[in-house]
This record gives structure tokens, sequence and C-alpha cells, in this order.
């Protein structure tokens, strides 16, 4: 498709998805209107995901698989696939989960009456094996609320910085493409918690931002599956790399300054609620790297956190003291 017919580039990651990555690309052809590409980039699979994708995909010309020679993580194949991008807005989605109609069409819809670079869409779990909808995480939904009754649908983060406390999830974010590459938006290498760092650089970066109600998808969540979510081995630690990642870019430019006690109260939550779920082995690593990491807080955002939330102050000062068990 040349550049003029694309408006949307979906960036999809796929590893050992051929179960239901079929249901996912289903979903997006039959929720989309606007012209659309989908950019799928197999991160060295060992089951038949590229099989099933050559047979859904024939008579589709919109459809791209780029095949990585050796597996580096759903980071460096959705930076990959940027780079092959040709809509003037671009959405990361996952291999396993499935778009709801018409939401990425309002949302586009409205970025381009408005010029906005930059909309958070909402979501929903299926949960468990029953797929019960349970709506968003209560504390994303308290935020929207928020926002909606005493702010309205387009918001400067240095407002209201607890915007940026809403779930990393890629796929609640449609961004123009230039303003990703204007603004050096990437996953990285990290396997687990590689989208903290671009939800944060996404949304520091713009003062006009769309908080949409549109439903973007459903995300499929068993706490007995392979969610990246029910990870307890050590590759959790590297909740700690996003977040020192995080950390040196918000002290890399003053700009960012308005979101330094976000950050820390954050961090706070990320990271107590990881080290609650790694396993015992990994513990004591992970503690000692934590301590690193909020031995930089000043005396004066540690009493904001106080202020803000007695229970993340508490967290941030056991790690500093080193008392472990939290």
């Amino acid at each position: 498709m040349s550049n003029q017919l694309v408006k949307i580039s979906i960036i999809i990651p796929a590893y050992n998805a051929s179960s239901y990555i079929i249901d996912t690309l289903d979903s997006i052809y039959k929720s989309i209107s606007n012209s659309f590409e989908i950019i799928i980039v197999d991160d060295k699979s060992q089951d038949r995901t590229l099989n099933v994708i050559s047979d859904f995909s024939k008579n589709k010309n919109n459809l791209r698989v780029i095949e990585k020679d050796i597996n580096e993580g759903p980071g460096v194949a959705r930076d990959l696939g940027l780079k092959y991008a040709q809509g003037e807005y671009t959405l990361f989605f996952d291999s396993d989960d499935l778009m709801l109609k018409n939401a990425i069409d309002e949302i586009v819809n409205y970025m381009d009456i408005h010029d906005l670079d930059v909309s958070i869409g909402k979501y929903n779990i299926l949960y468990g094996p029953e797929k019960e909808n349970i709506a968003m995480w209560e504390k994303d939904r308290e935020i929207y609320n928020y926002i909606h009754n005493n702010v309205g649908n387009i918001l400067d983060p240095k407002i209201y910085p607890k915007l940026l406390t809403l779930i990393n999830y890629p796929w609640t974010k449609i961004c123009k493409t230039q303003y990703l590459i204007k603004n050096n938006v990437t996953f990285g290498s990290l396997r687990l918690h590689e989208d903290i760092l671009p939800h944060w650089t996404i949304l520091m970066n713009s003062n006009k931002i769309h908080i949409s109600e549109k439903v973007i998808c459903n995300y499929i969540l068993d706490p007995s599956g392979n969610n990246m979510t029910n990870n307890s081995s050590g590759l959790r630690i590297q909740c700690l790399n996003a977040i020192q990642q995080l950390y040196d870019l918000i002290k890399s430019n003053d700009v960012y300054k308005p979101f330094e006690s976000v950050f820390w109260y954050f961090s706070a939550d990320v990271i107590g609620w990881a080290y609650g779920i790694i396993s015992d082995e990994y513990k004591k690593k992970f503690h000692e790297t934590a301590k690193d990491i909020f031995l930089n807080i000043s005396f004066e955002q540690l009493q904001k956190i106080y202020h803000l939330n007695e229970y993340f102050y508490n967290n941030i000062c056991e790690f500093i003291i080193n008392k472990e068990g939290i």
C-alpha cells in the first residue's frame, strides 16, 4: 500500500502465537473501516505461527510479515515493525488480544479533527478461563473518572501527572507515526516491562492528549496461563532496569521535571508489585537493586509520597533500610 492510502499501521509482535493470532487478526479486519496495514514481526517462532498467518493472509494485500532470524523479545520486534510503518497513525497491538469494532476509526477521526498526536483508549479485561469481563483495573477507572469529571477529554499531562500511572499497555495508545519517530519512542531489548519507557516517553512529550471513552480491545488475562503478567522468573528483575531507564530519561531534561514526583509514586507501586510476585530465589537480588534506585529519591520527594500514599511511602522506606519481606 502507498503512503497516501494508509491511515493506520498496526504493529504486532508474534512468538509461538499459532493458537490465537488468527482470532486477533480476524477481530482487526472486522473492526476498522479506515485504510490500514498490519505488520506482524515474527520473533523466530518455533510453532506454526508463520503457516497460519500465511493461510490467513491470502488475498490480503495489507498484511505484511517480517521474519526475524533470532528471538529477541517483543520490544525489539515492535521497534523493527515501526521502521516499516507507512500509516499516518500507529497502534501497537498484541497477538492474543481482540480489537473492538469502530473504536479505532472513531478515535482517529477525533484526532484528525483536533490535530492531536496522542490518544488513550479504554480496554476490557477478560479474566480467567471463563473470560469474565471485569472492565479496566480499578486504579485506571479512578483516573479516567477523575479526568472526565474534572478536566474533559483533552488533557495536558503536566496539569494532571497521575495520568502517567495508567497501566502501560502498548495497545491503549494511538499515536501519529511521525510523533513516535520525532520523540525517539522505542521499546528496547527488555523482555518484561519493555512497555514502561515508551509509555512515559509518549505521554511526557505531549501537551494535548485525547482521553477517549472508546474501548479499544479485550485483553485476555488468565492467571493460570502464559501471560507475561504471570511471569515470576528472574526476568521480573527487568522491572528495575525499566525503572532505571525511566529515571535516567526524566533526569536528562528539565522539561520532564513536572513528572518526577509521580515517577516515584509509580515506581513504589510497580516495584512493590513485582517484588511480591518474583520467585523467592530472586528476591534478595531484586531487593538490593531496588534499594539502589530508591536511594536516589530526595527527602522532599519522599515527603510528597508520604502525603499521597502512606503505603507506597512505607514500601520505599523498607527498601532503603534494606529490610526484606515487604
